[in-house]
């Protein structure tokens, strides 16, 4: 009798023999837990090909949706598109029950740190940062507003962060990312900020940048979904 491939899937997918690769020869992919640090960017997300037959496999789904309102409250642009998971041996701890999930961020950055269109409290050029309402964090660059529920509604099974960040200067967007921070297993999940650090969930660069003027408001809404 043949044996199922299991296969965990984003975007292009990301099979199981890339996790267990990662687990052997990576460690969790680390940054600052300052929300002010600058973000390193995505560059090894995963996108193996699967070779089981169309339609097999567990998918994990990242859509986001973004909307840029002018000051006077009307739209500027809006688009949509799909992220890709970049930390696969996260979400294999978390299913272990190796490690635990603490607060969410979003951010939006530029690939060159002069070009953000957000800047910290002393001028300088800041990735937005998207936080919960329980993080401690202040600036110009730091928006917490970010919500993260499961919303009960078919079709069922999802994760919805939404947020929004004002550009306080002009600038452009080219990379989004979702970050968890990591917790010790025996903590429960909660919305703390503080624990063993942060790591990149999922990230994507734009195909094309979104480019901001000062006073314009960036609305994201991401929506994780398995299937």
């Amino acid at each position: 009798m043949s044996k199922k491939r299991l296969y965990l899937l984003v975007g292009g997918g990301v099979t199981i023999a890339a996790i267990v690769l990662s687990l052997v020869f990576g460690a969790f992919r680390n940054i600052n837990t300052e929300p002010e640090a600058a973000g390193l960017l995505a560059s090894n997300a995963i996108s193996s090909q699967p070779s089981g037959p169309p339609g097999e496999g567990i998918k994990v789904h990242g859509h986001w949706t973004i909307e840029v309102r002018n000051p006077d409250g009307t739209v500027a642009e809006r688009r949509e598109f799909d992220n890709a998971l970049v930390s696969p041996v996260y979400l294999a701890a978390i299913l272990a029950r190796e490690e635990s999930v603490g607060g969410w961020r979003v951010r939006l950055e530029a690939l060159v740190e002069a070009d953000n269109a957000f800047a910290d409290s002393n001028s300088l050029p800041k990735p937005a940062e998207l936080l919960e309402i329980t993080s401690l964090a202040v600036g110009p660059n730091i928006f917490k507003n970010l919500t993260v529920a499961n919303p009960q509604v078919d079709p069922y099974g999802q994760v919805v962060m939404s947020g929004a960040a004002t550009a306080n200067r002009d600038g452009k967007v080219e990379m989004v990312s979702t970050i968890a921070m990591r917790l010790p297993a025996a903590s429960p999940p909660s919305s703390t900020y503080e624990g063993l650090g942060a790591t990149y969930f999922t990230s994507t660069q734009l195909a094309n940048a979104l480019i901001l003027t000062s006073g314009q408001q960036v609305n994201v809404t991401v929506v994780l979904s398995f299937s």
